[in-house]
């Protein structure tokens, strides 16, 4: 999504959950072992924080002003690049693509490494494999220990 300032000018892109993750602050933050937290695990317990702006009062109706209910405080996590995110009251339901893995096996593993593998860069999740398979079946007992949510990938194989 572009990203517009305040007199509407175009001045670059909203950043996407993916970059994020990748600037999550290091070690624990309020509980959180940033770590070792996994893309998925991170999507369903943060999301982003806007800031409320300040309304401009000259422009306001004064007849049609109600009083807007507070906001309820919730934790914020400040990321390496000083922005913010706020911890879910509810952890959200995160859906993935449906990747069949006998019709795309590439996509099917890369996805699985992606969503279950803690990194810092893409880069890493092939950690010098030839392709993501190879990766995936590098990592899987390791995942099997960490991670609860792969048990449902392996019921479902």
């Amino acid at each position: 999504m572009i990203k517009f300032s305040e007199v509407g000018q175009a001045e670059g892109f909203a950043a996407n959950i993916f970059e994020r993750y990748k600037i999550r602050p290091l070690g624990v933050v309020h509980g959180y072992n940033f770590n070792v937290m996994n893309l998925m695990t991170f999507t369903m317990l943060f999301e982003p924080y806007y800031p409320r702006s300040e309304k401009n009062e000259d422009n306001i109706d004064q007849d049609a002003y109600i009083e807007e209910p507070t906001r309820a405080r919730r934790k914020l996590i400040a990321f390496q690049n000083n922005t913010k995110m706020a911890v879910r009251n509810r952890p959200a339901c995160v859906t993935v693509p449906y990747i069949i893995a006998a019709n795309d096996p590439e996509n099917y593993y890369y996805s699985l490494l992606l969503q279950y593998v803690p990194y810092r860069s893409e880069d890493e999740l092939l950690d010098c494999s030839n392709n993501s398979r190879e990766a995936f079946q590098a990592r899987e007992e390791l995942l099997r220990e960490q991670c609860e949510m792969m048990e449902i990938y392996k019921e479902r194989d």
